[in-house]
């Protein structure tokens, strides 16, 4: 220990001197040797002036008779910026005189705005403790006013252990408008996430950050996306507001650019026509079923009533695309054993709704995918079919801007998420020709049609 208080490690050296007060003498001769003679520091940097403040400190910790605590103080005063950042944590340990002054000096180094030493000033500023908050304040304030978001402050360990947690929130707030590409958008983890964190601080930041949020998407300097990623997020707040808001940005012609395609409209013939293709498809499977592959079992359900396919839209809250409606009244559920490699099996009708929570806790993005969302987690559009080893097979009905409504997808923990299909039709259309074609074969014990692609 004595060592190690020797080569300027200030805790260590107040530890040495309260609790093995024998072991004193010898760091303290071990830091004098260092004064005397740099070159054998081995912890020396290439401020000797940083140094010399720093073995001074460690005299003073330890209680060396002969310490100069006016020669230290000068020492302290005299260090470049970045060397006092260094030396600010021991030098505080000397007592409150000693404290406000390295505060002071912090909150100096802070309004410079130097980064990154300003902000490594103002991190220490806050970790002496709530009697320096009125120093801090005033620095953090000045900081967003010229321009810098402080988002990373609000309910992070540093603010709760100081007791700065309103005041980082409010920040905060303040900042949102200043970075909302970071702050606004929804991030996939929620200690990433600016806005969750600020909700999180108490029921009564609600109205401010809908006030904040508000403000965000009527600012017209800002881009059309980051004012609707600001709409999108009053959702959470307060309904209404989101409605007005969004209302407000639809009338004065700012489009959504993150509002991905919605159910085509199509006319009566063009439904009817996409239905007998859907049910067309099932009978070339079924056909190719019986007579190619005997042994392998896929079991379908019974059709579901209009009833129960308008059930499970209410309950869903997205409209289902025809083709994906047209199969559910010929099956409504599809299940096997085993696997068909490109046919997505699908849960009971009854069940589709309940299953939407089955992937809430997957939180990977999938920016590198164009026809998905990434951006907010697990979307509520997003309806599991099928889970096999935590992968979803996802009648997608939010897609991206450049996805399909209606598409299957496949969302992975251990994978980009990726478009198995399309449409639903499109899926059943390519497994019936496939299997026509003689590409599919019975493997894994009967358990396993795989296509030869």
């Amino acid at each position: 220990m004595s060592h190690a208080a020797a080569h300027g490690r200030g805790p260590v050296a107040r530890a040495l001197a309260e609790l093995a007060p024998g072991e004193v003498p010898s760091a303290v001769a071990a830091v004098r040797r260092f004064l005397a003679d740099p070159r054998r520091d081995p912890c020396r940097t290439s401020s000797a002036a940083g140094d010399a403040a720093r073995h001074h400190i460690v005299l003073g910790l330890l209680g060396d008779p002969r310490q100069d605590r006016s020669r230290l103080d000068v020492l302290v005063a005299a260090t470049e910026d970045a060397d006092f950042l260094a030396l600010a944590e021991d030098y505080v340990l000397l007592g409150s005189d000693r404290a406000r002054t390295a505060a002071e000096r912090l909150a100096a180094i802070a309004r410079a705005g130097a980064m990154p030493g300003a902000s490594v000033a103002w991190r220490q500023l806050l970790a002496l403790g709530p009697a320096f908050h009125p120093l801090l304040r005033p620095v953090l304030n000045g900081i967003v006013d010229a321009g810098t978001p402080l988002h990373d402050l609000v309910g992070s360990p540093a603010a709760r252990a100081s007791g700065f947690e309103d005041d980082a929130a409010a920040l905060a707030l303040r900042s949102l408008p200043l970075g909302p590409a970071f702050a606004i958008r929804r991030r996939h983890h929620r200690e990433d996430d600016v806005v969750t964190r600020i909700l999180a601080c108490g029921e009564h930041y609600r109205q401010p950050t809908l006030l904040a949020l508000t403000a965000t998407a009527q600012n017209t300097a800002l881009s059309d996306c980051a004012r609707w990623h600001a709409v999108h997020r009053l959702a959470e707040v307060d309904a209404d507001a989101f409605e007005r808001t969004a209302a407000a940005l639809l009338a004065a012609g700012v489009a959504d650019p993150t509002a991905g395609p919605l159910p085509p409209e199509l006319g009566e013939a063009e439904a009817d026509a996409i239905r007998e293709r859907v049910a067309r498809a099932w009978h070339r499977i079924r056909e190719q079923l019986r007579t190619r592959y005997p042994d392998f079992v896929i079991r379908f359900g019974p059709g579901a009533s209009a009833a129960e396919i308008a059930a499970l839209e209410s309950e869903l809250g997205f409209a289902l695309p025809v083709d994906f409606a047209a199969s559910l009244a010929l099956h409504r559920a599809v299940e096997y054993d085993g696997l068909v490699l490109g046919l997505c099996p699908h849960h009971d009708i009854g069940e589709l709704a309940e299953r939407r929570t089955d992937g809430m806790d997957w939180e990977e993005g999938s920016q590198q995918v164009p026809e998905i969302r990434g951006d907010y987690g697990w979307r509520p559009g997003w309806v599991p079919l099928h889970v096999a080893d935590s992968d979803w097979d996802v009648l997608d009905l939010d897609p991206a801007p450049a996805g399909r409504y209606g598409q299957v997808i496949r969302i992975s923990h251990d994978s980009w998420p990726g478009v198995q299909a399309p449409s639903w039709l499109a899926m059943l259309e390519r497994v019936a020709d496939d299997m026509e074609s003689g590409r599919y074969t019975i493997e894994d014990d009967g358990r396993t049609l795989w296509r030869n692609d």
